[in-house]
Order: structure tokens, then sequence, then C-alpha cells
């Protein structure tokens, strides 16, 4: 019954004889309605709790484990249910939305330092990981500079092209560096 339905109901008058005990009579009806919808309240909020503890232990899980260093954890949502699983589902998702990125670019960072420079990152990225994909794209494209640059000069250098030099002003920092050295050894090895 509905809030109003019950109240028109308790407002119905009684009969003379009923009026007496009525009150004891509807005092232990509603005491007995409030403890059955008390104790389907506590079920429902015992569910809860456990539905809850079962997500809470699940993230406290996964918290440990991501904080541990093992990026491919996720939370484990066969035993959640309802808002509870759509919340452990959307963890999951962040952190493949954060972590497979990250996995690209520890892939091409760990290539690129065995000297094996991969292609460049055509996949679409949004945000700071969009910036993540140019920063590494752009090494690739210095690192494979340099690569060409000195193959230019060793192959200028078994031509006879002796006087053949690097263009350091094409790289920036240690890379230039790097080009300037190798002139300068040319022109040291080559000038007395």
């Amino acid at each position: 019954m509905s809030d109003k339905s019950d109240k028109n109901a308790l407002d119905a008058p009684l009969p003379e004889p009923a009026k007496k005990t009525a009150g004891k009579r509807r005092t232990k009806a509603s005491i007995q309605s409030v403890k059955g919808e008390s104790s389907s309240v506590k079920t429902d909020s015992a569910d809860e709790a456990t539905v809850h503890s079962v997500a809470i232990k699940e993230i406290n899980a996964l918290l440990g484990k991501i904080k541990a260093g093992r990026l491919e954890s996720r939370a484990d949502v066969s035993r959640a249910r309802g808002a509870e699983r759509e919340m452990l589902d959307g963890i999951n998702e962040m952190l493949d939305a954060v972590i497979n990125p990250l996995n690209v670019a520890a892939k091409y960072v760990d290539e690129i330092s065995k000297g094996a420079i991969p292609p460049k990152i055509t996949d679409q990225y949004n945000g700071d990981f969009n910036t993540i994909k140019n920063t590494l794209n752009q090494c690739i494209d210095v690192v494979n500079g340099l690569v060409a640059e000195a193959g230019m000069l060793a192959k200028a250098a078994v031509d006879g092209k002796l006087a053949t030099r690097g263009d350091a002003a094409k790289f920036g920092g240690d890379f230039g560096k790097i080009v300037k050295g190798v002139n300068e050894t040319l022109d040291a090895v080559i000038g007395p």
C-alpha cells in the first residue's frame, strides 16, 4: 500500500468496542509491520554492505597490485553486481585507457634503446597520450636522422670524399654534439 492509503486506513473510524483495544492492536501490528520492514531493510542493507564490501575489497586489492607495478591487473567483477559491477568495469576500462598507451610507449622506448628503431606510431590518441605519441615519433625521426647522417659520412669516407662533414645544425642537444664530434674526429684524422 502507498503511504497515503496506509494513513487513510489508520484514520478510518472504528466501531466503538474496537476503540478500546485498537490502539494496542494497531501499535502491535505497526510494530510487527515495522519489525518486518526493518528486518527486510537490514537484509537489504546487509546485502548492500556485502556488495560494497566486495567492491571495496576488489578496489583495495587492485590498488595494491597496481602500486606493486603489476599494471596488467584488473578488478575481478565476477562477484559484484549492479552499480558496483558497473563501477569495477569502469575502473578496469580506465586502467586499459591509461595502461595500453603506456605499454606502447614502453615497447617503443625498449626497441629504441636496443638500436631497433620502430616505425612511427600511427594509432590515434587523445590529450596527453597524443603528446607522448608525438614525442616518441620525434625521437624516432631524430634517431633515424642521426643514423642516416652517420651512414652518409661512412659512405662519403668509403667513396674517398674525405672533406664531407655531417650537418650538426640538423640535430639538437647531445645529438648535435655527436655529429660535431664525428666532424672534429674526421678533421683531426684527415688534417695533419
